[in-house]
């Protein structure tokens, strides 16, 4: 499934509101001066198209900002990663990396194993 680009706690709020309480969705928070976003954003991208259960989306820490998102997850370093199933926190990780990206997904059963796995 295509990512989609968030903007607030509200916006947060009502994707996991809609993602039903089976699958999976995944909040990427990223500096968007960074390099590193520049390079983990086609990974992100790819992954998300391999699961189609699942929902992804991303959010700048700039919008996050007074929204209570950051302190609420206690998230202080960027790139992070928030994985939610149904509403609920699922787990949480930085990664700086596509290929650590992609292995903390299929960990979590988030994404499907590789072809080489």
């Amino acid at each position: 499934m295509p990512t989609r680009q968030l903007k607030s706690q509200a916006d947060l709020d009502f994707s996991l509101s809609e993602s039903g309480v089976m699958g999976y969705t995944v909040l990427y928070i990223y500096d968007d001066s960074s390099p590193t976003h520049s390079q983990l954003k086609p990974a992100f991208e790819l992954i998300s198209r391999e699961c189609p259960f699942s929902h992804f989306f991303t959010i700048s820490y700039e919008d996050c900002e007074g929204e209570g998102i950051l302190e609420k997850y206690k998230v202080n370093t960027f790139p992070y990663f928030l994985v939610f199933k149904g509403q609920d926190l699922f787990a949480q990780f930085e990664s700086e990396t596509a290929n650590n990206l992609s292995k903390q997904l299929r960990k979590l059963n988030v994404a499907p194993p590789s072809q080489t796995e």
